[in-house]
């Protein structure tokens, strides 16, 4: 009996000190340079580690009870599905000042955080019910990613144990459920300089620029998920903007050299940005289409930095519940940096800067 009790503390004891997250190191947020890496399919094998406290009242006993444990989990149908799975743990400790172990199976509903199953201590020799409560109060879990408090209780001893879980060598565990499940789209918004600024030659040509970002939007990802409380509702709503849409593409305009088409809109919308800071660097009117090679340079910058300010952390959110869904912020940003940008550079005169 002693050897098995040595034998069952070393092997709990490795179990437990291997509990280290074995992945490779992470190498950084794709924001910051680092690679996408694929997560895969959850493993249908989880090892898992765990310590626990509580009380023995088994005739008229009151001991206190104490114990480190270690064990796999797998699960009997897909681990998506999270419906059915199978433990088997061994554990060590103390109880009422006296060592204490043995091995648990338990069939385990990880949907609804409850497990059934048997205890056998090497103590006494009984084999009683055990039934599990586990649960981890946030996404990603408490205390460690993916960690659980548990709660385990066997009414046949009058013993009951709370104690906390956590996972053994899983990469991804609780690092794909952050605790907020709303994200805002910029958490910080930059303190700006008030600007009073006002340059007439520039409205027109701005004027285009947001006509033209708006039909560039409804041509390219036109928004058809229409809602209404009757069907005939959501029909008449998704045919006025067909209809919309139709009109737009049949109209023509000499400025565009012909019909309103996707292309034309987003060619009109590059040139009227450069147009625009063109008309800022020099403060002089340009007809429509016409560009300095200063204002193409600077509007180069301009989309670069729109990609990388703007866009690029906007797209990262793709199926995020957000906070605020807007890129008000990100542009506040992107702002913030071009002007950056444009004290710099000699491509902006410096009388030209605010207008930039």
């Amino acid at each position: 009996m002693n050897a098995m009790r040595r034998s069952l503390g070393k092997v709990v004891a490795v179990l437990l000190l291997t509990a280290a997250p074995l992945g490779a190191q992470d190498n950084g947020s794709p924001d910051e340079g680092g690679m996408i890496t694929s997560l895969g399919q959850p493993s249908w094998t989880n090892p898992y580690g765990g310590i626990s406290g509580g009380g023995y009242y088994e005739n008229q006993a009151s001991d206190f009870t104490a114990y480190l444990s270690a064990g796999i989990r797998k699960d009997l149908l897909s681990p998506v599905m999270a419906v059915a799975a199978i433990q088997l743990e061994g554990y060590g400790g103390v109880r009422g000042g006296e060592a204490d172990g043995g091995l648990r199976a338990l069939f385990s509903i990880p949907f609804i955080r409850l497990g059934f199953g048997a205890d056998w201590s090497f103590k006494d020799g009984s084999i009683p019910f055990l039934m599990r409560l586990a649960i981890p109060f946030r996404r990603g879990g408490i205390i460690t990613r993916g960690g659980q408090m548990t709660v385990d209780w066997l009414p046949a001893r009058s013993s009951f144990n709370v104690g906390f879980n956590f996972p053994i060598g899983s990469r991804w565990a609780g690092k794909t459920r952050p605790g907020p499940m709303k994200f805002p789209v910029s958490p910080d918004r930059p303190t700006l300089r008030a600007v009073e600024y006002a340059q007439p030659a520039l409205e027109p040509a701005l004027a285009n620029v947001r006509e033209t970002s708006y039909w560039v939007n409804r041509l390219t990802v036109p928004y058809f998920d229409q809602t209404g409380r009757r069907r005939d509702q959501a029909v008449a709503s998704f045919t006025e903007d067909i209809q919309g849409l139709q009109a737009r593409l049949a109209s023509s305009d000499p400025l565009f050299g012909g019909s309103h088409t996707a292309a034309a809109e987003l060619q009109a919308y590059h040139a009227e940005v450069a147009r625009a800071f063109s008309i800022a660097l020099s403060g002089e009117d340009m007809p429509f289409g016409s560009a300095t090679s200063e204002g193409e340079a600077v509007a180069q910058m301009a989309r670069a930095v729109l990609l990388e300010e703007v866009l690029f952390p906007y797209d990262r959110l793709l199926g995020v519940h957000k906070k605020k869904d807007t890129t008000d912020d990100l542009a506040f940003t992107a702002m913030e940096v071009l002007t950056a940008w444009a004290e710099e550079s000699p491509e902006v005169p410096a009388d030209r800067i605010l207008a930039v």
